[in-house]
């Protein structure tokens, strides 16, 4: 959860399992950042996208938060051809962000005034990138075998390898970014290495360039009527 102030300040929240709000920080504007920072928020997983409306100078900063609570500033986004307003609304989904503004015939504002919408794909920068909660908390039926999530990672210069380790890993498999399960947990008798039912993974994921990133899961098993 991320709150905007008029101070040119993010305020960051995790909302915890039992909907109790713990302060991750702030996020101040960046060192020779557009004032009105934190005027427009989009929040989705673990990419947080802020924008700074001030009129003909406006920017859009993308963060990324690391399993640490940790946040980075990871791109920062200008209007094509310097429209004006440019973040004053904002919207994200998976790995596309849309942000509007709006231009002038003429770049004169008495000739009348035109909307336009900004789309930009997070995967077109040469970077690695994964689109997931870090850690990744799952949820799944006891006694169920089969796929259980597929990762979201993109890179320009693909993926080259997903490699699974951890404490219970041995329970699970990978199928290219697939986290597969052949034998079914039962939910009263936890096989996992601290026996609390809570299956630990860890998923490196590398690209083709060798750039590296590593996820965080976790595996719930649900306990079904028998």
């Amino acid at each position: 959860m991320a709150v905007g102030a008029d101070k040119d300040t993010v305020y960051l929240f995790k909302v915890d399992s039992n909907d109790s709000f713990t302060s991750l920080g702030v996020i101040a504007k960046p060192i020779g950042g557009i004032k009105y920072f934190g005027s427009v928020l989009a929040i989705d997983k673990n990419i947080l996208v802020v924008g700074s409306t001030d009129w003909y100078s406006d920017r859009v900063y993308l963060y990324e938060k690391s399993p640490d609570d940790s946040i980075t500033k990871i791109e920062e986004l200008t209007a094509v051809n310097g429209r004006y307003a440019f973040a004053s609304s904002m919207a994200i989904n998976s790995n596309m962000i849309a942000t509007s503004s709006w231009g002038c015939y003429n770049d004169s504002p008495e000739h009348g005034t035109l909307g336009y919408l900004h789309i930009f794909d997070m995967y077109a920068k040469d970077n690695l990138y994964l689109y997931e909660e870090n850690p990744l908390v799952l949820y799944y039926n006891e006694n169920s075998t089969g796929k259980i999530y597929s990762i979201s990672a993109g890179s320009p210069s693909g993926i080259k390898s997903y490699t699974l380790s951890g404490d219970d890993s041995e329970q699970f498999r990978l199928n290219e970014n697939n986290i597969t399960l052949d034998t079914a947990l039962d939910y009263e008798a936890p096989i996992d290495a601290d026996g609390d039912g809570i299956y630990e993974l860890n998923i490196l994921i590398e690209d083709g360039k060798g750039r590296e990133k590593s996820l965080g899961v976790e595996v719930n098993v649900v306990d079904r009527w028998e």
